[in-house]
């Protein structure tokens, strides 16, 4: 046991913590997005057979016949129809998407504005199928070719008297045709001669159309190609043999090697063209725009290139997610192992891999912000990278080393120091004076909130819709006790400690229109012009503009824990049995799941007052001296206030506090817990009760 004693009117704490057996925890794994753009981890749970890339979508074919689609969703790409299933291939544009079913019918759905997603009716014997900009094309059982819509043009016009054609391929506004004799015919656009194919072309055996050139893969296992190189696109890699497979994206081109490896080249300005060092065992390939896919034997997935709408998103690399935010049309997410992983918009170097800063670790708190990403580090130290015209990547002098939670919004940074100050940086640096005693802060576009520990808001900023007016309820003096904030581009958004939400601000969307009887929240996130809530059970309630499909949920969404908005989409985190978060929690810092020697749960293995439970229940490093990151109590409106709320990593914990004037056996006494939200706790003592006292925090496991 562990006392740090202090003289009024400062107050001592005493941390300890009781031991009981083992639980099983739960740590969150999936993540599912939804609105402008799509993605949901659970559709990985059943290997895929086929692959295809449109602009920023990815659309995959299960073995059982039924299909997942992820990336860009504005106009419905990636929504696949309910109940489809007896698929045997897909195929995707950068609008609309096609599924060829086993009875040799066709599904389309996303862009219908000139009637490529409408089906002509009685359509059937289809063997293939293709998509273009803005028209689909099919390949019949009899070797002739159908396109839809009809418009006249040269791309939607298929050359008289073709047949025996055994395979199609079209992107953007040319298609070409392999001949069953090994021949190819290509039409539509040419202006870069994309569909002039090489006079004496023959011994084809798979061709692939991409933005502006042509591909084809000759019987000797070479490649042939034509059309625009001003990517270098055509230029095939000198010795390239022993070619399997071909795609080409926009301005790039794959091949698939006899031995399960890949070669890209051509455009690179995404990293399609940069194929992941030791990939192998691919089965397959495709190429969207600008990202690149690979199929491997094991039905997984791997993609490279552009990630602006999760196109190449890779499942394996979301486990173990603690926190989550976002922003404009990013995300970011903080791992267990103290990592940072960041996709979506990369105009200003976020996304994937090293563009977040390759020494980031040891990272507790993450702010995804309109542009930039900001990473707050165990000790106190901030990262910050993206966009920086408005100097809200560059730190204010005299702040590292002092920072507890961080916000991030348009050009704009916020940040708590351990004193419970806060300091702003960027477009705006204002702060209005006397503000203390912060627990959390959260910013709009031109307006920033504030939590105080007593569960008043504050407000700062422009107020043209109101969005700062604080609702009486939540001002100091209110009746009401916030336990969380959140800001949207004109609106602001409070969680209550009765699990209630409150909204105020711009409402031209209904976002700040609380659905009636909205209850039992324990978390909110907002987005430019909608706001989200997850409830106890689980499941999460959306309201405010829904043109993308922001504000509703995926069918029979549940098991969610986090949740996070950006300015057009939704994102949550689900809790799924993966094993024991608490045993993954050892092997981070001690290199085992064991609870014995240095990892063992009664174990003080860096000597600051804290054993390894507590520091667990805490999300502390309990390598390094952490006991300052701990909640402390402070002095509010004459009580001792001790609040905090539970880690997203961490399950299977029950918390408390006891107060006692003397310190001795038996003379402890329980405090309750004022904040009856399901992941929050504040417990609260007179000032003036006696002028020596002590609290201590107990965590259990069940």
């Amino acid at each position: 046991m562990h006392a740090m004693p202090l003289s009024m009117p400062a107050l001592a704490a005493l941390l300890s913590l009781l031991i009981l057996n083992n639980h099983r925890l739960e740590a969150a794994q999936g993540v599912v997005i939804w609105g402008s753009f799509k993605f949901d981890s659970r559709d990985f749970d059943k290997p895929f057979t086929q692959i295809a890339g449109g602009g920023g979508n990815t659309v995959a074919l299960r073995n059982d016949g039924t299909v997942a689609a992820w990336g860009i969703n504005h106009i419905g790409q990636s929504a696949v129809p309910g109940g489809l299933n007896g698929v045997v291939a897909v195929a995707a544009s950068s609008s609309h998407t096609l599924a060829l079913k086993n009875d040799g019918t066709v599904a389309a759905w996303g862009d219908n504005s000139g009637g490529q997603a409408t089906v002509p009716e009685g359509l059937e014997g289809v063997s293939a199928i293709a998509t273009g900009s803005g028209f689909s094309v099919v390949l019949k059982n009899n070797g002739t070719v159908m396109i839809w819509p009809q418009t006249g043009s040269t791309r939607t016009t298929v050359p008289e008297g073709l047949s025996n054609v055994s395979s199609i391929s079209s992107r953007w506004f040319h298609t070409l045709a392999l001949r069953s004799s090994g021949t190819v015919a290509a039409w539509g656009n040419n202006g870069y001669g994309q569909s002039t194919v090489p006079d004496g072309l023959a011994g084809v055996t798979a061709v692939a159309a991409g933005g502006e050139h042509s591909l084809a893969l000759k019987g000797n296992g070479t490649v042939e190609a034509w059309g625009s190189n001003e990517s270098g696109q055509t230029t095939v890699p000198p010795g390239l043999v022993g070619v399997v497979a071909i795609a080409a994206g926009g301005w790039h081109s794959v091949a698939l090697k006899n031995d399960g490896t890949v070669v890209a080249w051509g455009d690179d300005e995404f990293g399609q063209s940069s194929v992941p060092p030791g990939l192998n065992g691919v089965v397959a390939i495709e190429a969207g725009t600008n990202h690149s896919l690979s199929l491997k034997s094991d039905g997984t997935v791997v993609g490279w290139g552009s990630n602006d709408y999760s196109e190449t998103l890779i499942p394996a690399m979301l486990g173990n997610i603690t926190a989550v935010s976002a922003n404009g049309g990013h995300i970011m997410i903080l791992k267990a192992d103290g990592t940072v992983a960041a996709w979506g918009n990369n105009d200003n170097g976020l996304s994937f891999g090293p563009l977040v800063p390759a020494d980031l670790i040891g990272v507790s708190g993450i702010a995804a912000g309109n542009g930039f990403g900001l990473a707050l580090r165990t000790d106190g130290t901030v990262a910050a990278w993206g966009l920086n015209d408005y100097g809200q990547t560059t730190l204010p002098e005299g702040l590292n080393g002092q920072v507890a939670k961080l916000a991030a919004g348009y050009r704009r940074s916020l940040a708590i120091r351990f004193n419970g100050t806060v300091t702003a940086w960027g477009i705006d640096t204002e702060v209005p004076a006397g503000l203390n005693f912060v627990k959390s802060v959260a910013v709009g576009v031109f307006h920033s909130l504030a939590l105080r520990q007593d569960g008043s808001v504050a407000a700062w900023g422009e107020n043209e819709e109101g969005q700062t007016t604080v609702p009486t309820l939540l001002s100091p003096g209110g009746h009401g006790s916030a336990t969380a904030i959140a800001a949207g581009s004109y609106h602001s958004v409070a969680l209550t400690n009765q699990g209630e939400v409150v909204a105020w601000g711009g409402n031209e969307f209904g976002q700040s229109a609380v659905p009636s009887g909205l209850s039992g929240v324990t978390a909110i996130a907002a987005g430019a012009s909608h706001s989200v809530a997850l409830k106890n059970d689980g499941t999460v309630t959306a309201w405010g503009y829904n043109s993308f499909g922001q504000t509703t949920p995926p069918a029979g969404l549940g098991g969610a824990r986090l949740i996070a908005a950006g300015s057009t989409f939704t994102l949550a985190v689900l809790a799924e049995d993966e094993g024991d978060a608490l045993a993954s929690w050892r092997q981070q810092h001690f290199g085992t799941t064991s609870n014995s020697g240095n990892a063992a749960d009664t174990f003080d293995f860096d000597g600051d007052g804290l054993v390894n439970l507590l520091e667990y229940a805490f999300d502390l490093d309990p390598t390094l001296s952490t006991s300052r990151l701990l909640p402390h109590p402070q002095l509010m409106s004459g009580e001792f206030v001790t609040s905090f709320t539970r880690p997203a990593s961490v399950s299977g914990i029950t918390y408390g506090a006891e107060w006692s004037t003397t310190l001795a056996p038996g003379s402890w006494q329980p405090l309750t817990d004022s904040d009856p939200s399901l992941d929050g706790w504040r417990f609260s003592l007179p000032a003036s009760m006696s002028s020596r006292r002590f609290i201590r925090l107990v965590v259990t496991k069940p």
